[in-house]
């Protein structure tokens, strides 16, 4: 399974096809895989490549997915625990 992390684009060079993006205060350089990326784009990145640009209605179900799988890991977590002798 691959994992695609949104950030926010920061700044665009062009010329080498690279963008500089925010992940919550981490700021990383990443190439650029779609076309009309700008500053301000939520994007996902997976493996240092913007793979796709989302609108906030997007990203807030990619957000609540995410909960609810952590969630399922934590119970199943939780579950192993108690299962030991």
């Amino acid at each position: 399974m691959c994992w695609a992390v949104p950030a926010v684009v920061v700044e665009i060079d062009k010329e080498n096809n690279i963008a500089i993006v925010d992940f919550g205060g981490v700021r990383q350089e990443v190439l650029v895989g779609v076309e009309d990326v700008k500053p301000g784009d939520v994007v996902l990145v997976h493996a240092g490549l913007i793979i796709s640009k989302v609108d906030m209605e997007a990203l807030e179900e990619y957000k609540k997915l995410i909960e609810e799988i952590e969630k399922a890991l934590n119970e199943v977590s939780e579950g192993q625990q108690h299962q030991q002798y």
